[in-house]
């Protein structure tokens, strides 16, 4: 965006979107109450997922893993004070960042929520056909719609095509090599992620919500009963749902 604009328009762009979140965090502020604050904050959740799309977009990238963090954090939250306590620290994270202080690993570290999941307990619970599964959020750069596939010259196995991101070819990784369900919505999503410095796309048909899970919530799938991949071996549940662990690691090996 800063090669075809200008870089004048376009941290114009950047301090407009900051100006703005500011004004949206400081209304919630403003509404809570004793009464209110757990739906206000049911809300806030809601619009941590748009804000972390828009952040990713105009290149604040801690602040969207921050936001990420929120969307989940918020939901162990019992308490007003707890939640404006939540609300200030965002606000001040913004206003840093606007007046100038770079977006960084350790500007978000010194905003961190109390008691906040870790990134590493935290998963994007993705859909694709009949299967629900979910992936690291640690390991997820960005989620969009707005990406057409291409088909390569050369085929490869597991790799339906790929996707220009940011200026940069990534593949898009076949599901259905892996035992999941084609995609049907016209209007799937593409998860961005990134594995040991490498970058690559699943396109599923939806990108539902985030969720945080132990070790412990894990069980493994029996082999017997039903078709799994290496790396699809284990599945929890949740709201009646078997939702499958997906190890990217291995999906990317």
């Amino acid at each position: 965006m800063s090669d075809f604009f200008g870089d004048d328009f376009t941290a114009e762009l950047k301090k407009y979107f900051l100006e703005s979140l500011l004004k949206e965090v400081q209304k919630y502020s403003d509404l809570v109450d004793e009464k209110t604050w757990k739906r206000v904050s049911k809300e806030f959740q809601e619009l941590c997922q748009s804000w972390t799309v828009d952040a990713n977009t105009n290149e604040f990238f801690h602040l969207a893993s921050w936001l990420t963090q929120a969307f989940v954090a918020l939901e162990d939250i019992d308490s007003e004070n707890d939640f404006l306590q939540s609300l200030e620290l965002l606000k001040n994270y913004l206003t840093d960042i606007n007046t100038g202080i770079p977006d960084s690993e350790d500007l978000q570290k010194k905003y961190t929520l109390k008691g906040g999941a870790k990134n590493s307990d935290l998963y994007l619970h993705c859909v694709s056909g009949v299967y629900n599964f979910v992936i690291p959020v640690i390991n997820v750069v960005e989620i969009t719609s707005q990406l057409k596939i291409y088909a390569t010259p050369s085929p490869e196995a597991r790799v339906s095509g790929v996707v220009a991101f940011r200026g940069d070819p990534l593949p898009v990784i076949q599901l259905m090599d892996f035992g999941f369900s084609e995609v049907q919505n016209i209007d799937s999503v593409f998860v961005i992620c990134e594995v040991n410095d490498l970058k690559f796309v699943l396109n599923v048909d939806r990108a539902e919500d985030f969720i945080n899970i132990s070790a412990g919530d894990l069980h493994d799938l029996n082999s017997n009963l039903i078709h799994v991949n290496s790396c699809a071996q284990k599945f929890f549940i949740q709201n009646d749902k078997n939702i499958i662990y997906l190890d990217i690691e291995k999906l990317v090996a």
